[in-house]
């Protein structure tokens, strides 16, 4: 399992929401310019996650993004699997070096589905706020 680039830029955009007035909309120029994500790759990332339910959008030229959430409701699993799709244990064994049937081959898919877990629970057990706060 492979976190990307966009999961971080997701939750650095998040943690720069939690961080401020709740009840205000924060701009997407703004977001961009005080985490440093690019303006334009940000405004994907927010349309998936207002597609997940965990921001809201208003346009105009007032409007912006909002939590809908509290950050301790939000887990880091929330978002990244918000923006990169579920994950799960396939995914993290689906490539040639576990595919083999030596007994070498078979500890290894035995250990990377036991990270794969562990990897998921931390996430689970992650939440905005515990990074924010």
């Amino acid at each position: 399992m492979r976190l990307e680039r966009a999961s971080a830029y997701g939750i650095l955009a998040l943690a720069h929401m939690a961080g401020q007035d709740p009840t205000k909309q924060q701009q997407v120029h703004i977001i961009s310019k005080e985490t440093g994500v690019p303006v334009e790759y940000l405004r994907k990332l927010m349309g998936r996650l207002a597609r997940a339910r965990l921001i809201v959008s208003t346009r105009g030229r007032t409007g912006g993004f909002k939590l809908t959430r509290l950050p301790r409701k939000i887990t880091m699993l929330d978002i990244v699997e918000a923006i990169e799709g579920p994950l799960d244990s396939a995914s993290v064994l689906s490539d040639d070096l576990v595919a083999g049937r030596t007994a070498t081959a078979r500890k290894l898919q035995r250990w990377r589905e036991r990270m794969s877990t562990r990897l998921r629970a931390m996430l689970e057990d992650t939440t905005l706020g515990d990074i924010t706060g």
